[in-house]
Order: structure tokens, then sequence, then C-alpha cells
């Protein structure tokens, strides 16, 4: 078993702040972790029901079945979802993997978590000020699993606070891994997070998932930018995401087809393994007593904007919009909610859901009061390294953090497509959402104690060997 394991942070302190303080009790074993649980040595918790998240990485929520897609790349999921709560208009708060999940796991909002936040550095490890939804479970009596093979989120050490296990797992051993640790949790209830690499370029889906690409079509692939992807040696018709976004190479429709097609493939073959697992839990008759989450981190683009045309760079609506889906029947009724929402709220609608309490300052709001379909738009922002991002109600604002002269403005609710840049034109809009920025950072600013620090030579090599940085 490729078992990295933690037993994470124990709680030592609650105070009426909730505010907690936390000690490290090092690496064991799979079999300790579980030997404990089963002999009750873990805080007893078998009132509570087992809580499975689940997250692809780069999945676009317009390419879903859920949400009205002409190929069915999702039918599993869409099953799942006709008893459960579809959020039309959920947001991510970062616009790729590092920050997007950092805000996932820890309800924060990047300005407090800080991973990719410094504008001259890439520092990408969750501090450890922060405490993670997998601290909180695992307080409250759960076994916690990390599983995924996806680099940035087996690499990033911040990320792994409160995981019991850290496994390095394949989509196909996602299903079988879950379903043999809630077998051997006996009566103790878990909390998996099963993260998928897959749709992440470059699309190769298997075979039998390869439905829609064109075989006498153009050889046509995205990988990563840099020379230590260059060095791996790609099949004809791969090309840099850099070299298209930045004008070097153009794509033709037909590419452009043929790039989606494949893409739909990696989403049909992820649905198959959750269909798989989907399964597992239904023949154990604990479907419906399982929380389930599904979510991205964030989308992907097809030449849906200029200089973002591949990849996942700009916060551009096909970045930032992100499928979520929450199932917990008698808890979450069937229904769609179409007020927008945010990937931060994730955390505090999973605590809610099993009557536990926020244990630490967060930005996230629970959703269960947006559950009859009524409710306020809720602000979301983000940062990406020299790129900050913020959306109200009506408008997503662009900008650079180190240059006034980089602004993008667009009315979401008219300009579906983002293709008036009204900061050109509206200076006064511009100066408004500029003050409102500020004012929205410091209301929700939380002093979580010491900064991140700079980037390390690991954290660097690594973003190289993955292609986001030369």
């Amino acid at each position: 078993m490729l078992y990295c394991l933690r037993l994470g942070k124990v709680m030592t302190t609650r105070i009426a702040t909730k505010f907690k303080s936390k000690i490290h009790t090092g690496f064991q074993s799979a079999a300790l972790v579980l030997g404990l649980a089963m002999s009750g040595t873990v805080a007893h918790a078998a009132d509570k029901p087992h809580v499975v998240m689940m997250i692809w990485d780069t999945t676009r929520t317009d390419h879903l079945s859920i949400h009205g897609y002409e190929r069915d790349t999702t039918p599993n999921l869409k099953a799942i979802a006709q008893d459960g709560v579809v959020f039309d208009h959920a947001y991510a708060s970062g616009s790729w993997t590092g920050p997007s999940v950092s805000s996932i796991f820890t309800g924060l909002f990047g300005h407090n978590h800080e991973v990719d936040y410094a504008t001259k550095d890439w520092a990408i490890n969750l501090r450890d000020e922060v405490t993670t939804l997998a601290e909180v479970l695992q307080d409250a009596g759960y076994i916690t699993a990390l599983y995924s093979n996806q680099g940035v989120v087996t690499k990033n050490k911040g990320l792994h606070q409160g995981f019991d296990i850290v496994g390095g797992a394949g989509e196909p051993m996602m299903a079988e891994r879950t379903l043999e640790l809630i077998e051997k949790s006996a009566d103790q209830p878990v909390f998996v997070v099963a993260y998928f690499a897959n749709p992440h370029a470059p699309y190769e889906p298997r075979e039998e998932h390869d439905l829609w690409t064109d075989k006498s079509g153009p050889k046509v692939n995205i990988i990563g930018c840099g020379k230590k992807v260059a060095e791996r040696g790609w099949p004809e018709g791969y090309v840099a995401w850099c070299d298209v976004n930045w004008g070097k190479v153009s794509l033709s429709p037909a590419q452009y087809g043929q790039l989606e097609a494949a893409y739909d493939g990696e989403l049909h073959q992820n649905d198959a393994e959750l269909g798989e697992l989907w399964e597992g839990l239904k023949e154990r008759g604990i479907a419906d007593s399982t929380l389930f989450v599904f979510t991205s981190d964030h989308g992907e683009g097809f030449g849906d904007h200029k200089g973002a045309e591949t990849w996942h760079t700009l916060p551009y609506d096909f970045n930032q919009h992100v499928p979520l889906v929450m199932r917990y029947p008698g808890t979450f009724p069937a229904s769609r909610v179409a007020t927008k929402v945010r990937s931060i709220d994730i955390y505090p609608t999973v605590l809610d859901a099993l009557g536990l309490d926020i244990q630490a300052p967060i930005n996230g709001e629970s959703l269960t009061g947006l559950l009859s379909g009524e409710g306020e738009d809720r602000t979301n922002i983000g940062f990406t390294h020299k790129i900050g991002f913020y959306r109200n109600s009506q408008y997503r604002f662009i900008y650079s953090r180190q240059h006034q002269k980089f602004n993008e403005i667009y009315d979401i609710n008219k300009d579906a497509g983002e293709s008036t840049n009204l900061a050109e034109t509206d200076e006064a809009l511009l100066k408004s959402l500029r003050a409102e920025v500020k004012t929205f950072m410091e209301s929700t600013g939380l002093d979580l104690g010491e900064k991140a620090g700079a980037a390390t030579d690991e954290e660097h090599e690594m973003l190289k060997a993955l292609g986001y940085v030369e």
C-alpha cells in the first residue's frame, strides 16, 4: 500500500471563540490508525455518517450532464444528483489547484490561507496555523483519508493536515480504497477525500471512454510549459499551453474540437469510477446514509477567451464556475439552487449537516439556509500569484496586483461570454470596484498567526515538473 499516514493534530483546548491549539503526534501506520478506531481509542462518533468528498481536477461545469451538456459525459453523477442538491452557480476561490483546494479544505479566502498569495514568490504550502475540515472531523472521531494522484495535492504536505491516511492512488483505485477503509473502520465514521487528477491536460482517456474524438481528425493535445516538461518527449501534436495562450501556436476549430472530445472522454472515465464507488456504497446499504460532496478546483479553457485559450490561467467564468453537488437524504432535499455560492462554503455546510461546531475562524458560510432556492448571492474573491479576482452579484473584476494598468471588468448578468471589458470605458466603475475590493478584504481578513514564507526549492521544482512555471 502507498499509504503515508499522519495522526494529525490533537485538540488540546476549546475556548469560547472556537480557536484551538494543536500538537503534532507524528506519523503512524495504517494498521495502528484502524486498530485505534476499532478498539474505541479514537473519540466515539458511531452516530455520525460517513463523509465522501470527491473532487475532480479541471472540471468545467458546462461539460457535465447535470448541467445539460449535449454529450452524456457523467450519467452516474446525474443519477446521484437527482436525490441531492445541485448548486448551479458555485465558484472556486482560486484559479488553479494550490489556492483553490486550500480554500476548499480550510473555508478561507486566499488572503487568509495565503497559498500562492505572495506576488514575488510561489509560496504554495498551506501553513500550519489554519484549521482544516479534516482536522475538525478527526477531532470529532472520524478516520480521515486523502487519496489522490494529483502532484500538487500529494506533495503539498500542508494540505495533509488532519488526514490519518494520505495515499497515492489513481482513479481506478479510488472506489476500492474508499470501500476498503469503510469496511475496516468498524463502527467509526470515515471522512474520505477522493481527488482525481483527471481531466487535467494532457487529455488521454482510456479507449473504452474515448467516445467522441475523430479518429481521422487532427492529432492535438495540451501539455504544461517549461524545460522539464519539454524534456519528457511527447507524441505528435502535443503543444504547450503557454505557446497557445501567448500566440506562438494557433489552434483551428477542428483542433479545439478534438481537445474537447478527449477531455469529455476523461470526464466519462471519471464518472465510471464514481459509478463503481456508488454501487459499492449501495451494496453495503450505506449510500443514503453517507454525506456525499462533489466539486472541482477550477475549469479549463477551450478557446473561450483571448490569452486564456487553453489550460486554467486567468480567472474567467469558464475557469471559476465549478460544479457542486451535495447529497444526504433527509438533510439535503433534492433541489437546484440558483444563488451564487463559493467553494469555501463547503466546509461549514458539512459541519452544519453533521451537527458539529466550527472550531476556528473561517470565511465560508453554511449553504443549508439556501436549500429552499432563495438567498443572496455570495461575494467571492481570490488570488493567484500576481492576479486578483473579485465577483459580486453583478461584476467580475480581474486585475493585476502589481500593475494598475491591467484591469478587466465584466457585467456577468448581461455579458455571459465576458467579451466587453468595462474597465476600458468606465473609470468610475473601476475606481468603485477597487475601493470595494479593499473594503471586502479588510472586513474578511483574519489573523491566523505566522505569515506564509517563500516557496521552497522543492516546491519550485514540483511546479516546473507539472508545467505551471518555467
